[in-house]
């Protein structure tokens, strides 16, 4: 047998954001305030890598040896494709939004297939759902900026909580609050804060 592969983790802090491409030639996008665990070459049967917070995959095709993503009790399983799997510990559920491509979705016994333009949300209570989307939504971040649609203001701000390093607090019922838009991730806050 030949020598155990060594891992690595990579941690992005809150307001950082990182770019890095596996031994197979997989690239990932790392968002602000998460963590990547994977072996610095894949030797196994598989290539599995362990996610906490929110990355952006694409995958190297390699029909050989399938990709896993394992991320807050969801598995994703991959050939090769272009998807996010969002998982935050303080978010309500855990999200892979597919572009293209196809992957498998498993928690415990229950299991699909996602087609392009849906994405599969493990909520904290174990319900399971997938819905269609636009997945552009999903992968804002990535591409420099903060999209909102209809979402409750607590969602939004831990959003932007991530990223810039701020704590927030709030006064009053906020709960019923939606926010909508399209605003840089690299605006100044005050002036996200007045948008």
């Amino acid at each position: 047998a030949g020598t155990p592969a060594a891992y690595n983790t990579l941690n992005t802090p809150r307001g950082g954001q990182y770019r890095l491409v596996l031994s197979d030639g997989t690239k990932v996008w790392l968002n602000a305030a998460s963590s990547l665990y994977f072996p610095t070459a894949f030797t196994g049967a598989d290539r599995e890598v362990r996610l906490t917070g929110e990355a952006y995959f694409e995958v190297a095709k390699n029909i050989e040896k399938p990709f896993r993503v394992i991320a807050g009790g969801m598995e994703v399983k991959v050939l090769g494709t272009r998807f996010n799997v969002n998982a935050y510990t303080d978010e309500a559920a855990v999200r892979t939004s597919l572009l293209d491509g196809s992957v498998r979705i498993t928690e415990g016994s229950r299991s699909g297939i996602l087609k392009p333009g849906q994405q599969a949300a493990l909520e904290k209570n174990k319900d399971f759902s997938v819905n269609e989307v636009d997945p552009n939504e999903a992968i804002a971040w990535k591409n420099g900026y903060f999209l909102f649609k209809n979402e409750g203001i607590e969602s939004v701000m831990r959003t932007i909580a991530r990223w810039y390093d701020v704590d927030v607090s709030y006064q009053g019922d906020v709960k019923h609050q939606r926010l909508g838009g399209t605003v840089s991730r690299y605006k100044n806050l005050d002036d996200l804060l007045k948008t």
